[in-house]
């Protein structure tokens, strides 16, 4: 099984049954594409198949024991080795559908579905998974994870968080207990709108990419609670002339930067006063300007250089304009 991604459409090309090196290939027209799923094989009839092959083997091994036991002359020669044969297949069912995966690509007409086989190798179909995975994010395709935390779980927060909020005072330390135990990367924060004052719940991944995932399934299944809206990831904050970091007002005059690309990449080049203001400083400056999900999915490259490595005659822009260069750049980018 090949994939790909345009910003067109997905292609899947699948290897023809019993016939090497000749494939067919599949078009599907980004439009036509809900959602791409990556969720762990369950279901009744993957444990039926697991229990019928380890009790058949099992009980094999019973029926041949008691026949040795009556008839101990007899020997059951290689007949012996189909019910171990049997036996162990059916762990090893067990034990392969705790790490096999189904991809499933679901479009307005009908899903496709991928299942690796068991001979497939572990890191190659991973590489694979993620690989298009990250690819769909990229042309704005919906990805949900399964594999990570799954629908029950999330319910079960959900259930509990309600009744928590019943008493009218959320408290956060309660809240953040109980989310660690379905992943410890994933955090909460109680902000307030700078406009209204109003409160505002945050879920975030805390910049972990492999997070994020998890972050969207919560916030996706997250009940209506009066007067607290429910949000995914740390939200862009506005900056002034000047910066504040552990306590540390900094100003933001000499502080710059210029967008470039390379073929689908985009990358951000900062160039400031590093003698005055520490690289640890811009870094966290950018987290807060542009917000947790664009500080990890919206560029792919960024480096920070002083303000003497400027090349002559190169057009740059003040730091505050960076969002807004960043959405100019994905809003083309998507047209």
């Amino acid at each position: 099984m090949c994939f790909g991604v345009s910003d067109k459409a997905l292609f899947i090309a699948r290897e023809r049954f019993l016939k090497l090196k000749a494939y067919t290939m599949e078009r599907l027209p980004l439009e036509d594409v809900k959602e791409v799923i990556l969720s762990r094989e369950r279901g009744t009839w993957v444990w039926l198949k697991w229990a019928l092959l380890f009790a058949f083997g099992i009980g094999s091994m019973i029926v041949i024991a008691i026949g040795l036991m009556a008839s101990p002359t007899v020997n059951p020669g290689i007949g012996a080795v189909g019910p171990v044969f049997f036996t162990v297949v059916g762990l090893s069912m067990l034990v392969d559908n705790r790490w096999r995966l189904v991809l499933t690509i679901r479009t307005k007409k009908k899903d496709w579905k991928w299942r690796p086989s068991i001979f497939d190798k572990k890191y190659e179909v991973k590489a694979l998974r993620e690989g298009f995975l990250d690819a769909c994010r990229y042309v704005h395709i919906p990805t949900r994870r399964l594999d990570l935390v799954n629908e029950y779980e999330i319910q079960a927060f959900w259930k509990w968080f309600k009744d928590h909020a019943k008493s009218g005072q959320i408290k956060i330390a309660s809240v953040r207990s109980k989310l660690h135990k379905l992943c410890d990367r994933i955090d909460v924060e109680l902000n307030y709108d700078v406009k209204n004052g109003e409160p505002y719940m945050v879920i975030t991944a805390n910049y972990a990419r492999d997070a994020f995932p998890i972050v969207e399934e919560l916030v996706l299944a997250a009940p209506k609670i009066p007067g607290l809206p429910i949000k995914a990831f740390k939200p862009r904050l506005e900056v002034g002339k000047t910066y504040i970091f552990n306590g540390i007002e900094y100003p933001l005059d000499e502080v710059f930067f210029v967008l470039y690309t390379y073929e689908f990449d985009l990358g951000i080049e900062i160039y400031a006063d590093l003698e005055n203001i520490d690289e640890q400083v811009i870094w966290a400056l950018c987290q807060d300007l542009l917000g947790e999900y664009e500080i990890v999915f919206g560029f792919r490259y960024m480096e920070i250089l002083d303000l003497t490595d400027q090349p002559d005659g190169l057009t740059v822009h003040h730091i505050s304009e960076l969002f807004a260069h960043v959405d100019d750049y994905h809003r083309l980018d998507i047209d």
